[in-house]
């Protein structure tokens, strides 16, 4: 394979061959924005609760499993479970909790039993069964039994856990109906914390529900926008807004919701005003130079200059400079990556094509349940960005020895049957080699390898 690459490679200072016959050259539908990157510490995949338990990981000691942490902070434990007697034998080898009792951690164990209590409190409150003495707002007020952990809570103040306690402090405060209270309180245990808690950001969705509640749009927005929430602004344009108020909580897997409604060929012949605020946006952000994600935004901006405005020298500029900035998460950076080699292919820049390929090459192998989307990726990037540069410079030995390689290596996929429960599954795996070899010498296998692609489509064409 390695030797197939480099003919590539050598390829592209062959001279020029000319076609006989049209070849017709179609982008494949692919997506540089689907950087969703599933939180393997959560069953949930919340990410919210997967930097919750990261936190709790690093408060406490960073080889405690993920999963053990969440089975404490988020499952059924109870606060009568830290009684000998009364703990769950689900729990006993939990290694959160050995650790807890291990380390005679009070502070911790004080917390989460308070934690659970208000949860409970919670959940009594605001159930339509639960009819208290006194109701506030239609809901529980202070005398259903919020006062006396909102005192109890006011004590932990000096806590080394103060930042977790001003977040229940704020949902008690809110929960008992005190809206005008919120964001005092809030000022008061969150003052001096850094924007990025995620204690902090938490609790400023509170203050913003209160700020709705009490018909003050414009600072429930504002709280919203901070904490980074963006389905919760009313009234404003989100892009705009958060661009405005807070660039660096706008997530990335967003930007990939700007163009569900426009193909490529549309980008170029239909400009959408909801294009052209995003490229205002993006344009806005980078220029300010203040977002800690500027490489997500350099990105957004690279991907806009080369399919929307089909200028790719200047993609070529933000997208370079997005990986020199780093994004924020791993799939996030190796998508850039991709986007880089679909410039790269645009422009002709054949300098970074072998070590590229090899680079893509492993992660289509090595994407498990995603092989689909990289796979795809991969064909992409040959058959939309690098085959009309090479038939316009009329270099088609290399794209014959492209389409050849990139046929070969993920061309067609094989459905591996598997059994869980008594229920069937498949899952999508590339051909092994064998395989391969099996297609061309047995008459009763069909051979999609060497002629179900498009490679034997562009050479009937030539």
């Amino acid at each position: 394979m390695n030797r197939l690459l480099c003919a590539i490679v050598a390829a592209a200072m062959a001279v020029a061959a000319y076609p006989c016959g049209p070849y017709f050259f179609t982008k494949v539908d692919i997506s540089f924005f689907r950087v969703t990157e599933p939180d393997p510490s959560s069953a949930s995949h919340d990410k919210t609760r997967g930097e919750n338990l990261r936190m709790w990981q690093q408060q406490t000691s960073t080889s405690i499993p993920l999963a053990d942490i969440e089975e404490v902070v988020y499952g059924s434990f109870t606060a009568e479970s830290w009684d000998e007697g009364a703990v769950p034998d689900a729990i006993k080898d939990n290694k959160f909790y050995k650790w807890i009792r291990r380390n005679k951690a009070v502070e911790v164990q004080e917390f989460l039993t308070f934690a659970k209590l208000v949860e409970r409190s919670r959940f009594e409150a605001w159930t339509a069964w639960y009819y208290p003495a006194h109701r506030v707002n239609g809901i529980a007020g202070t005398d259903a039994g919020f006062s006396s952990l909102i005192k109890a809570c006011s004590s932990h103040r000096q806590s080394k856990l103060r930042e977790r306690y001003g977040l229940q402090m704020i949902r008690l405060i809110y929960s008992s109906g005190l809206y005008n209270e919120c964001e005092a309180e809030f000022d008061r245990w969150f003052g001096n914390v850094p924007d990025s808690n995620l204690m902090k950001r938490m609790a400023m969705d509170y203050v913003g529900d209160a700020w709705r509640e009490l018909g003050d749009t414009a600072k429930a927005n504002r709280y919203y926008a901070l904490a980074g929430i963006k389905g919760m602004l009313s009234g404003v344009d989100p892009l705009s807004y958060m661009t405005e108020v807070n660039p660096s909580a706008y997530p990335m897997e967003e930007f990939e919701r700007l163009f569900w409604r426009l193909g490529d060929y549309e980008f170029r012949v239909n400009p959408d005003k909801k294009i052209e605020k995003a490229y205002a946006a993006a344009s806005k952000v980078v220029s300010d130079g203040k977002a800690d994600n500027l490489g997500e935004w350099e990105f957004l901006l690279a991907y806009l200059e080369g399919e929307y405005y089909n200028n790719y020298e200047e993609a070529n500029k933000h997208i370079t400079s997005a990986l020199s900035h780093g994004l924020r998460t791993s799939t996030g950076a190796d998508h850039a990556r991709v986007y880089k080699m679909a410039v790269d292919g645009q422009r002709g820049n054949v300098k970074p094509l072998l070590a590229d390929l090899q680079w893509i090459e492993r992660k289509v192998a090595d994407s498990g349940k995603d092989i689909n989307h990289w796979r795809n990726l991969m064909l992409g990037i040959v058959y939309g960005y690098w085959f009309p540069t090479l038939n316009e410079r009329q270099q088609l030995p290399m794209a014959i020895l492209l389409s050849n390689y990139v046929e070969n290596f993920c061309g067609c996929l094989k459905d591996d049957i598997f059994t869980v429960g008594g229920r069937s599954h498949s899952r999508e795996r590339l051909l092994t080699q064998q395989e391969k070899e099996q297609m061309r010498t047995n008459r009763n296998v069909r051979n999609e390898v060497d002629f179900g692609g498009r490679l034997v489509d562009f050479m009937m064409s030539l």
